[in-house]
């Protein structure tokens, strides 16, 4: 299997021109990095999620962020860890494969970076299902995942199937097509 598509850059949140945290996601997480104080041990700090929150901070300390995710998690599944004075929150997406334009309500990324985030998503998700790529989609499913593409992405593939027999060379040009076109920008998948 292919390897994943992994972010090229971290968004950055900033305020009053202090980092605050940095985030990135693939198709089933996003991950938060928070920069911590030099001398904070990972036994002072309280980090509590739930489904649409997110509260952290030091112990004994109003919390450092208490505000709304951007959508819902899978809370049996976040996790958070302490390294090199870094906090990383990993959150588990409730629903897979959905882009998320922040982490947090009221800090959404402006829609360019928006864009760019999508289709690196969808090129991952390509990746992920090897099926869309080497094999002949039924024809009920095709219909579909054409609508599917069309509406999310703007992206128009070309259903070479019909001009050619179903076999491993026609499904590679159905690939090239998609991802040509999620490459190059079309939409805002």
């Amino acid at each position: 299997m292919a390897e994943r598509l992994a972010p090229s850059q971290k968004h950055q949140y900033t305020h009053e021109g202090r980092l605050i945290y940095e985030w990135d996601q693939t198709l089933t997480e996003v991950n938060m990095y928070i920069p911590v104080p030099p001398d904070m041990k990972a036994k002072e700090i309280f980090c509590d999620t739930t489904k649409q929150h997110l509260k952290f901070g030091r112990k004994g300390n109003p919390p450092f962020l208490d505000m709304d995710l951007y959508m819902p998690v899978k809370v049996s599944d976040c996790i958070w860890t302490l390294e090199d004075n870094i906090l990383h929150v990993t959150l588990t997406k409730l629903e897979q494969g959905e882009p998320w334009q922040a982490v947090i309500k009221g800090h959404e990324l402006d829609p360019l970076t928006q864009q760019q985030d999508q289709q690196r998503l969808l090129l991952e998700r390509f990746q992920q299902e090897p099926s869309m790529a080497w094999h002949p989609m039924p024809e009920r499913s095709w219909a579909g995942y054409q609508a599917m593409l069309g509406s999310r992405c703007g992206v128009t593939i070309v259903d070479y199937r019909s001009h050619s027999s179903h076999n491993h060379h026609s499904s590679t040009k159905l690939w090239g097509a998609a991802t040509a076109a999620a490459a190059a920008g079309r939409g805002a998948c």
